[in-house]
């Protein structure tokens, strides 16, 4: 989607008093330039802002002040055994700590995968972190019904 496209829908859903603005993706950070505009825009019109990320974003801290300056409230942060081969928990944990130090709100969402004993060694690790995840089960349509199947079978929790 187009920044001026993404700028139109915030601002006519004013007019619908629409007061919360979650941002997702794929990967709402790749395009953190016009993201940070149109997280502005939306702050600045009102909206509780809320920005789901799998934290793929490099310069964890700086880009927090960024977000919580541009008037980001809460990130949804993902990591699961779908995620970690692509994004390394280093990185979560870097989010944490940045989200913690800077003031912006976080919460852990994590999908179950078929593998239990995985799935409770990154909720462990998550905890000590201090951190208690929410918990989701494979969406059961679009490329989340295959997940599972496809997906999960492919990756083990190094």
């Amino acid at each position: 989607m187009s920044k001026e496209l993404a700028l139109t829908i915030v601002k006519a859903g004013r007019s619908y008093d629409f007061s919360m603005l979650v941002l997702s993706g794929g990967e709402a950070l790749i395009n953190f330039k016009e993201l940070l505009e149109v997280i502005n825009f939306a702050a600045n019109l009102g909206y509780l802002v809320w920005v789901e990320t799998n934290v793929s974003l490099s310069r964890a801290r700086r880009r927090m002040m960024d977000l919580k300056q541009a008037g980001t409230s809460q990130l949804v942060i993902s990591t699961d055994l779908y995620h970690l081969p692509f994004i390394p928990f280093e990185r979560v944990a870097w989010a944490i700590w940045a989200a913690e130090e800077i003031g912006v709100g976080y919460h852990m969402d994590v999908t179950r995968s078929q593998d239990e004993k995985a799935d409770a060694r990154l909720i462990s690790q998550l905890r000590m972190l201090g951190v208690e995840p929410g918990y989701w089960e494979p969406i059961p349509y679009g490329r989340g019904r295959d997940l599972p199947k496809e997906v999960f079978s492919r990756y083990r929790l190094s």
